[in-house]
């Protein structure tokens, strides 16, 4: 019954017959299909871990962009402490996934 009541609101709701709003939530939705698939698309083709790194680095690249772009971030010690360690272990991660594959390219192209 709650859902029927909520859904009921969302099929009720003003904007739905202003043009603006229409094309900016299909818009929003398509790029959520997108984010969604390009997703499922990484997790088949690469680890499941490597997907989970990808995802704290756009997590890193949103954080960055906030700080610079908008003056109310608090700029506090341990919140730049968190964005190094995240920088870093970004970083890590892609160097030494990096060197794996080279290392095992090299294995097989000698066999």
């Amino acid at each position: 019954r709650r859902v029927h009541g909520n859904l009921q609101k969302t099929f009720e709701f003003e904007l739905w017959s202003s043009w603006d709003f229409v094309v900016c939530f299909a818009f929003s939705s398509g790029l959520a299909f997108v984010l969604n698939y390009s997703i499922f698309l990484c997790t088949q083709v690469h680890s499941p871990l490597t997907t989970s790194v990808i995802g704290n680095l756009k997590n890193l690249v949103t954080d960055l962009v906030g700080l610079f772009a908008f003056n109310d971030v608090k700029r506090t010690p341990l919140y730049m402490t968190g964005i190094l360690i995240a920088t870093l272990g970004a970083l890590l991660y892609s160097y030494f996934k990096t060197m794996t594959i080279l290392s095992r390219s090299k294995v097989r192209s000698r066999y």
